[in-house]
């Protein structure tokens, strides 16, 4: 058999086969069509042929396998979602969800910046602390290894070892979601399968892993595929929470880029158009040592008025945090003030108060602790996003909010 000529045809009959309504064509028809186009014979091509078909069929086969078991696990998902999320009120270690009754994942802040810990637990005079074993990754590194599963990257070949087992050489696979962290597919023992997420370092030129990282088998893996949804729900809030964090400021930043680019006269404009931050008067009513509520007048209009002081010179002024309602806004928290405390008292992050088109009033939880948050979103990329302006309340701040409620709304204009 003349190798040129086989490599030639097996290029041709891999090309030819995805076209071809396969159902209706026979190894005859597809010889004959290739042999027209070739231009010779290939009666000794015949089991070359039969194999090449074959493999096809097999890998299509396993296509629609893989596709129809990723369209029914993501049913499963989303028939989880709630019943993880209540996992997490629930959960021993406050505001991370269980993988295991040891290993956990949920978002936690170092120095300022947000990270997704995967982590394994110990218990301690009653209470659960972090071990060792374990790892945190920056949100971007957790997008690309959520992204690297959900996508099919990595579930796509979990499913396959399950589906038709090979040697550790073959699935052995390591995926990159940082220069120094990798998530890799490993046997741990006969067909048990690991799912590794692990740092690594340069020895000497040469990347070797680190102990930072943990190994999850395959039922915690899937533990947390179902956990990713409402993870990154999470992460979509983070913006509410008192401290901010990139994406708040991103909002905040490009919107100044685009003020920038604006002409003086208007950028001054602007600057005489922006509701007063005040400093509250007689209807200001202590929230906290540093946060009041109060009725302002901007333009003939009364605004409510939340908002975070800072102390200077010995005074307390109104600081950037908070955000100012109108009369309708304020309104429309009074008349729905039962449903807020409601959720509130069921820490149900899935709860949405719209007020405005850009406003809403959301209940979030952050590390263990359930808050109102009151915040104005802006646009990107199609979706609404949590900006800088607004003010979470925890239930000291909340309970005092909602006793002088009646009385500021009942005096706005």
């Amino acid at each position: 058999m003349d190798e040129e000529k086989k490599e030639q045809v097996q290029a041709r009959v891999r090309d030819l086969l995805p076209r071809l309504e396969l159902e209706q064509s026979t190894l005859t028809s597809i010889q004959e069509s290739l042999e027209s186009d070739l231009g010779f014979s290939l009666a000794e091509y015949k089991d070359l042929l039969r194999s090449e078909v074959d493999l096809f069929l097999r890998e299509q086969a396993m296509r629609e396998h893989q596709k129809k078991r990723k369209a029914a696990e993501d049913a499963v998902l989303a028939q989880l979602h709630d019943a993880v999320k209540k996992q997490k009120q629930e959960s021993k270690v406050p505001g991370f969800y269980p993988l295991s009754s040891k290993r956990y994942v949920g978002l936690k802040t170092f120095h300022g910046k947000h990270l997704v810990d995967i982590r394994e637990f110990y218990e301690k005079d009653g209470q659960m602390m972090p071990g060792k074993t374990g790892i945190s990754l920056t949100l971007k590194q957790w997008e690309c290894l959520r992204s690297k599963v959900m996508d099919g990257d990595v579930d796509g070949l979990v499913n396959a070892i399950y589906d038709e087992p090979c040697s550790f050489n073959m699935i052995n696979m390591s995926f990159e979601i940082s220069p120094t962290k990798k998530i890799s597919i490993v046997l741990l023992g006969g067909d048990s399968m690991g799912f590794d997420i692990r740092e690594f370092y340069d020895s000497n030129g040469e990347m070797k892993h680190s102990k930072k990282g943990i190994c999850l088998p395959r039922a915690q893996y899937d533990a947390l595929k179902v956990i990713m949804g409402p993870l990154q729900e999470d992460i979509a809030r983070l913006d509410s929470v008192e401290e901010g964090d990139s994406k708040g400021n991103e909002g905040d930043s490009s919107a100044k880029r685009e003020s920038d680019k604006a002409p003086v006269a208007e950028q001054q404009k602007e600057k005489h158009d922006a509701p007063p931050q005040g400093d509250g008067g007689p209807t200001k009513h202590a929230l906290s040592q540093n946060r009041f509520v109060s009725l302002e007048n901007w333009r003939g209009s009364d605004l409510l008025n939340l908002r975070e002081y800072y102390e200077k010179d010995g005074e307390l002024r109104p600081g950037k945090k908070g955000i100012s309602l109108t009369s309708p806004q304020a309104r429309t928290m009074l008349e729905k003030i039962e449903d807020i405390s409601q959720a509130f008292a069921q820490r149900d992050e899935s709860f949405s108060l719209e007020i405005s088109p850009k406003r809403k009033v959301t209940i979030l939880i952050f590390k263990g602790t359930p808050m109102v948050n009151v915040r104005e979103y802006y646009e990107k990329n199609g979706e609404l996003c949590p900006g800088a302006k607004g003010l979470s309340m925890p239930e000291e701040q909340w309970t005092a909010f909602k006793a002088v409620l009646p009385n500021l709304v009942q005096s706005m204009k």
